[in-house]
């Protein structure tokens, strides 16, 4: 009779391969508010650490809602099209954005009742985020504007007529 033959020694598993960080939380940055109004046109501007939301409206032009922010974005061939997408206490909405050279998104809409009504909203407070190819760009956390943005809503509504 043949001596028994020994077990196999045993195999050491295999490690796992090392934890993924998860990805990060949506950049946000909290901006403050900063208006400026002069005959025939109002601007204001929503800042934050690295990005900024500008809103120009004059009499008789589109609306326009730029978006820069210091750190680049994707982009898609020479031209690509995103979105700014807020959301509020008093509801939301989304303007498809062109995006521009270097770190810009860019909304143009016609100066009416319901941009204007979209320019109140943002003055409520919410967060507007860069959404689509503009996605690189950090979420802009807009305070409500207080009575300055009151009186600067003035200056935007006066446009209208």
């Amino acid at each position: 009779m043949a001596p028994p033959v020994p077990p196999p020694p045993p195999v050491a598993p295999l490690p796992l391969p090392p934890l993924r960080p998860p990805p990060p939380a949506e950049a946000r940055e909290a901006a403050i508010w900063h208006f400026a109004r002069s005959p025939g046109a109002c601007t204001a501007a929503a800042s934050g650490r690295t990005a900024r939301l500008q809103i120009t409206l004059r009499a008789g032009h589109p609306a326009l809602f730029v978006f820069y922010a210091a750190r680049g974005m994707v982009r898609h061939g020479p031209t690509a099209s995103g979105a700014l997408d807020f959301h509020g206490a008093g509801g939301g909405w989304t303007a498809i954005a062109r995006i521009g050279p270097g770190s810009l998104a860019v909304a143009a809409l016609r100066l009416d009742d319901q941009t204007v009504g979209r320019v109140a909203l943002l003055l409520d407070g919410g967060i507007l985020t860069p959404v689509g190819a503009a996605g690189a760009l950090p979420a802009l956390l807009l305070p409500p504007a207080g009575a300055e943005g009151r009186h600067w809503y003035g200056c935007a509504r006066g446009l209208l007529f």
